[in-house]
This record gives C-alpha cells, sequence and structure tokens, in this order.
C-alpha cells in the first residue's frame, strides 16, 4: 500500500461506525460529533449507510455477505490492531485537531472534514511523516498558544499520558517547564507506538491489562 501512502478518503461518520460495527467494536473513541458509536438514529439507517458504501466501492455485497476492499480494510486493520490513539488538540478548536492510531511505525490519521459536516477524513503514513507535519505545526505556534498531545485507550477514551507543547514568547516548552526538543517529542512518540505502552500504562494505573 506504498502507493496509496497519502491518499486521503473521506466516510461520513455513521459509515465509520458502521465498519467499526461490524468488526465487532461498538465503542470506539475518536473525534466523533456525538458521543455514542452506534446511536437509534444510526441504527434505522443500517441499510441506507450500507448502500452508500457499497455504490461508494468501500464494500462487497454479495449473498448476504459483506467484506470491506483494500485499502479501506488495511487502514481499519491498522486502527484496530493496538487499542490505542493519539489526539492532538489546540484551546482554540471545538474538536481534537486530529486523531491517530498508531501501530508501530504506521499511523492512520483521521480529522474532521472541513466542508462536510459529520464527515472525517482518514490518512495513512509512516509515523515518520506524521512526526514532520506535527512537528511544522509546533514551529507555527505563536505567543501563548499550545497542543496537548495525548495518548487514549482507543476504545474506552482512556487518557494513558500526556504531553502539551507551549508556545511563550520566543521559547518552546514541553510541559511547561522544559525546552522542547524534537528529539524529546519522537522518542515520546516512538514509546506510544510500542505495542507493550498500554499493558505498562494499564498496570501502572491499576488496570486490567489485556
Amino acid at each position: 500500500m506504498d502507493c496509496e501512502a497519502f491518499s486521503i478518503f473521506y466516510f461520513k461518520e455513521a459509515e465509520l461506525k458502521l465498519l467499526l460495527a461490524g468488526l465487532g467494536v461498538h465503542t470506539w473513541y475518536g473525534i466523533f460529533s456525538e458521543k455514542d458509536s452506534v446511536g437509534r438514529d444510526f441504527k434505522q439507517k443500517y441499510h441506507q449507510i450500507l448502500a452508500e458504501l457499497y455504490q461508494k466501492d468501500v464494500i462487497n455485497w454479495k449473498n448476504d455477505q459483506i467484506s470491506v476492499k483494500k485499502p479501506y480494510a488495511d487502514m481499519i486493520s491498522l486502527m484496530l490492531a493496538q487499542k490505542k490513539c493519539v489526539t492532538i488538540e489546540s484551546e482554540q478548536e471545538q474538536y481534537p485537531k486530529q486523531c491517530g492510531y498508531i501501530h508501530l511505525e504506521n499511523v492512520v490519521v483521521t480529522r474532521k472534514s472541513q466542508r462536510e459536516e459529520h464527515t472525517l477524513s482518514l490518512q495513512q503514513m509512516r509515523i515518520s511523516q506524521w512526526l514532520q507535519s506535527l512537528e511544522e505545526e509546533i514551529c507555527s505556534l505563536e505567543d501563548r498558544q499550545s497542543l496537548s498531545i495525548c495518548c487514549r485507550n482507543s476504545f474506552n477514551g482512556q487518557e494513558l499520558e500526556h504531553i502539551k507543547i507551549c508556545q511563550k514568547g520566543i521559547r518552546t516548552y514541553l510541559n511547561e517547564n522544559t525546552f522542547y526538543q524534537k528529539q524529546a517529542l519522537r522518542r515520546k512518540m516512538e514509546e506510544w507506538a510500542e505495542p507493550s505502552f498500554l499493558k505498562a500504562r494499564q498496570g501502572i494505573q491499576g488496570g486490567k491489562p489485556e
């Protein structure tokens, strides 16, 4: 899927929820407009949503058997590979700027569409490329602006660990009192991407690792 690493795909929120529900995922943390993953309205429109996904060539539908086509199946598999995601938020916006579902060296980044309500964009890329875009955004921060970067359990939204990038005058800080360095941010993201990170953090917080 290397040739499609930078392709951007658009899904209605209800469409993505249905695909996840079809895989047995009924609770999911993301940047949806509504908190519930499977609401009453969603259930009523089930067949309509399926038809729209079929028309968009996202799914195969034959003899009442439904399967997700590539590259969509690859992205969803990556999103489900580890039960964690990374949200990037600013104080000025209602929703997170983006939510990245990370697995080893890859990430699927979701953002709310600026053109269409209740629509998300999905883009798969290498973590190194994602970090480069994040570093560029940090460089564009103005005085007193900040970004909160939080690693969460993607199934229930539990916060596992977070860091905050703050701009104060000409200085950029990591967690208020440490000068920001690209290498420190990269090391933290690499740590979050490790499969063992979720279990380790749940153990520290008194959770039950799976």
